[in-house]
C-alpha cells in the first residue's frame, strides 16, 4: 500500500522557512509537521499568533505551492517543556497553555490540517505527588480532545522523556482516561530510556500519528545502520489495527540535545522514507 510520509519542517533550522518547503518537496516527500516550538522553530506561537489567520493563511498558500499537504501542527508552549506544562501547578500557567492551545487548533483548522500533536505535561515533584499531576494532565488532555474534536482535527500527544508519562503504561492508560486523544506514537523515546522497542506495542491502538527516526538503547536520534527500531513490526501491526495517519521522518537538529545534531539529516531521512514505503 501507498503510505503518507511527511517530514518536519524542524529538521533544517539552519534554512530559511521557504527552503525548507522546498527541500521537503525536493525530497519527494509530500506531507509538512509543521513545528510551532516556542524559541526553537522557525514558526513560533510568538510570532505566528498575532494576526493568525494572516499568518496561516499565507503559510497554506506556500505549502500549495509547492504541491505538499499539511499533516501536523506541533505546539510547544516554551523550550522547556514544563514552564507551561498544560497540567501545571499554577492556574494561570494552565490557562496560558490553554489559549495557546485554542489558537494552534484555529491555526490548523485554517491550515486544512490532518492531525495537532501536543505534550502530555510534566510531574512536578517538588511541589506534589505524580498522581496529583496526572490526574490534572487527565483534565487538561480531555479538554484538548473535545476542542479539537469539534474543529474535527484529530489530537494526539507525544509521550516523551520526562512527561509525566514517558513508560509506555503510564501513556496507555492516559489513553484510557482521556478518551478521544490519540497518540503522536514515537519509539526513540521508549528506546532512549533502555526498553525493548516492543514494550511500546501496546500503544499501537492509539496512534494516530507517527514519528519514524532512528534510535539505539541510550540514544534519541541515530543513523539507521544503528537503528534499534523494528519498524517492519511497528508498521504492520499499525496496519493490522487499521491505522491510515502520516509516517513522520522525524529527524531533528537541535545542538543542546545529546546526539540530535550528528545525523545528515536529508540522507537518514531518505533511507527512512525508503524503508517505511517498501514494508
Amino acid at each position: 500500500m501507498e503510505r503518507k510520509i511527511s517530514c518536519p519542517d524542524f529538521a533544517f533550522p539552519l534554512m530559511e522557512h521557504d527552503k525548507v518547503l522546498d527541500l521537503i518537496g525536493a525530497l519527494g516527500i509530500p506531507g509538512v509537521d509543521i513545528g510551532l516550538l516556542e524559541n526553537r522553530s522557525h514558526l513560533r506561537p510568538a510570532d505566528q499568533f498575532p494576526e493568525l489567520a494572516r499568518h496561516a493563511k499565507e503559510l497554506k498558500g506556500k505549502v500549495e505551492e509547492r504541491g505538499l499537504k499539511v499533516s501536523d501542527v506541533f505546539i510547544q508552549a516554551e523550550l522547556a517543556f514544563d514552564v507551561y506544562a498544560p497540567n501545571h501547578y499554577e492556574a494561570a500557567r494552565r490557562q496560558h497553555a490553554r489559549d495557546l492551545f485554542e489558537k494552534t487548533v484555529e491555526y490548523a483548522s485554517i491550515l486544512g490540517a490532518d492531525h495537532i500533536t501536543g505534550l502530555p505535561g510534566a510531574a512536578f515533584p517538588q511541589v506534589e505527588s505524580w498522581e496529583a499531576s496526572y490526574d490534572r494532565c487527565v483534565i487538561e488532555q480531555q479538554w484538548r480532545a473535545e476542542l479539537s474534536k469539534k474543529a474535527g482535527i484529530p489530537y494526539g500527544i507525544e509521550a516523551h522523556i520526562g512527561s509525566v508519562v514517558e513508560q509506555p503504561l503510564q501513556a496507555k492508560q492516559l489513553c484510557e482516561d482521556a478518551p478521544g486523544m490519540g497518540l503522536t506514537l514515537d519509539y526513540s523515546h521508549f528506546v532512549r530510556l533502555g526498553m525493548e522497542d516492543t514494550e511500546g506495542d501496546i500503544l499501537i491502538p492509539y496512534a494516530n500519528h507517527m514519528h519514524t527516526r532512528a534510535a539505539a538503547k541510550g540514544v534519541l536520534q541515530t543513523c539507521m545502520t544503528d537503528n534499534c527500531i523494528d519498524f517492519v513490526r511497528v508498521v504492520q501491526k499499525l496496519e493490522e489495527q487499521g491505522y491510515q495517519g502520516w509516517y513522520c521522518m522525524e529527524y531533528c537538529w537541535t545542538p543542546y540535545w545529546e546526539n540530535c545534531s550528528r545525523n545528515d539529516n536529508v540522507s537518514e531521512i531518505l533511507l527512512m522514507k525508503e524503508h517505511i514505503e517498501n514494508i
